[in-house]
C-alpha cells in the first residue's frame, strides 16, 4: 500500500526489507540505528522472544548487547532494587549478554551507568509472551524497562505478542519496523516517547493490518483475589469493561498489530503523534 502524508513528505510501501529507499523531506532524520541496540525484557536473558529478536537484529547487521534479568521478573513495572548490590554475569559465555540479578529497570540502569558500555542509540524490550495493553502498562516490566530508558534519553520500543509461537515472525516485523523508522523524520517520534508494539500473531494466524492506537483506560482482564482457605487468597482474572475502538486492546482483539506511543507520564495527545500515526498507517504486518 502506498500513501501520501504531506506533513512529513514520506512515502511508505509496507514494512518490507526489500522496499526501495524512500524519499525523505529535507529535515532531520531519526537515525536510531547509528550505534548499538540494547535489548532487555522482563522474562529473563534467555527467554525465547529476546533470543529471536537478537538473532533477527544481528542477521540484519546491527550491533546488539543484551542486559536483562537473570530470572523471570514479570509484573515488576519500573521497580528498582534499593538494598544490597547487583551482579551482572555472562551465563552463556557471550561477553555481550549480561544477566542481572534484579528487575528490568535495574538491568537498564546498570547497562546505561555501570557496565562501561557505549551509549546505545535504541533500546528494545521484549518480545514479551502476552499482551501489554491498557492499564496493564502500569504493571508491565517490559514497558517499565522501556520507560526507564527514555528517562536516560534513549529512544525505546516495548514489544509484546500473543504467544511465543510466532517469535521469529514478530522479530522480523520489529526489525523491519525499526529499519524503516530509522529513515523517517525525527519529528515522527517525539523525544521521550515509548513506542509500544503488540502483535497478535500465532503460528496458525497472522494479523490483518497495523493500527496506530491509543492506550485503553481499562485492562483486557481484571485481576481479582478471592479467599481460599485460612490466610490464603488465590489470584484469578475476569473480563474487564468493553473497550472502545481505536485502542490497543480493541486492535489486538480484531487481529491487528497495535502500535501506540506515550511518555513516562502515560499522557499523550493526538497532535503529538500525528506524524507517527501517518507512519504506522503505511505499514503491513
Amino acid at each position: 500500500m502506498l500513501f501520501a502524508a504531506a506533513s512529513i513528505s514520506l512515502l511508505l510501501a509496507g514494512c518490507s526489507v526489500t522496499s526501495p529507499k524512500l524519499p525523505i523531506a529535507a529535515t532531520t532524520q531519526t537515525h536510531i540505528l547509528k550505534s548499538t541496540v540494547l535489548l532487555t525484557n522482563d522474562d529473563g536473558w534467555d527467554a525465547p522472544g529476546l533470543v529471536a529478536l537478537k538473532k533477527a537484529l544481528v542477521a540484519d547487521g546491527h550491533s546488539v548487547v543484551v542486559v536483562a534479568p537473570l530470572h523471570n521478573e514479570s509484573g515488576t513495572g519500573a521497580s528498582v532494587t534499593t538494598k544490597g548490590t547487583l551482579t551482572a554475569t555472562h551465563p552463556s559465555g557471550d561477553k555481550d549478554v549480561f544477566a542481572v540479578d534484579g528487575t528490568p529497570a535495574d538491568s537498564v540502569m546498570l547497562a546505561l551507568t555501570g557496565l562501561g558500555l557505549a551509549k546505545p542509540s535504541l533500546l528494545i524490550s521484549g518480545i514479551n509472551p502476552g499482551y501489554n495493553v491498557g492499564d496493564d502498562l502500569n504493571y508491565s516490566g517490559t514497558v517499565g524497562a522501556a520507560i526507564v530508558a527514555t528517562l536516560y534519553g534513549i529512544p525505546s520500543i516495548a514489544v509484546s505478542a500473543a504467544t511465543t509461537d510466532a517469535s521469529a515472525t514478530v522479530a522480523d516485523f520489529v526489525v523491519k519496523f525499526v529499519d524503516r523508522l530509522d529513515t523517517a523524520a525525527s519529528s515522527t517520534w517525539p523525544n521521550g516517547s515509548v513506542i509500544n508494539v503488540n502483535y497478535p500473531a500465532s503460528a496458525a494466524k497472522t494479523p490483518t493490518a497495523v493500527e496506530f492506537t491509543t492506550v485503553a483506560d481499562n485492562r483486557s482482564l481484571r485481576a481479582v483475589y478471592t479467599h481460599t482457605t485460612g490466610d490464603s487468597y488465590a489470584l484469578s482474572y475476569v473480563p474487564d469493561a468493553k473497550t472502545a475502538k481505536g485502542t490497543d486492546i480493541a486492535a489486538v482483539a480484531d487481529n491487528d498489530v497495535s502500535v501506540s506511543a506515550f511518555t513516562a507520564s502515560r499522557r499523550s495527545t493526538v497532535a503529538e503523534y500525528k506524524q507517527l500515526r501517518s507512519f504506522v498507517a503505511g505499514l503491513k504486518p
